[in-house]
């Protein structure tokens, strides 16, 4: 069982290790494609296109969510039950 406990914890710190070097990349990424999402949406609720409206606007929610959802990921991570501090 101590074994499993280890095994776990360091595969643990080495995930959160490698998520958190590339966590500033991704979010940028995400953040990115949410504003010109937001754009977008601004956009084509201007010119009236309702297709392209709806597509902008799951866009930017979802990129939105996927950003949470990141650093609720990499908060579970954490080694040694330390707190995570975000930027």
């Amino acid at each position: 069982m101590k074994a499993h406990k280890v095994a776990t914890g360091s595969l643990r710190l080495a995930a959160f290790s490698l998520l958190s070097l590339i966590r500033p990349a991704v979010v940028l990424v995400l953040e990115v494609i949410a504003a010109l999402s937001l754009l977008g949406f601004l956009a084509c609720a201007l010119f009236g296109q309702w297709f392209i409206f709806t597509v902008f606007l799951v866009a930017g929610v979802v990129s939105t969510a996927l950003a949470w959802s990141y650093d609720a990921l990499l908060s579970r991570l954490v080694p040694f039950g330390y707190g995570f501090l975000s930027e």
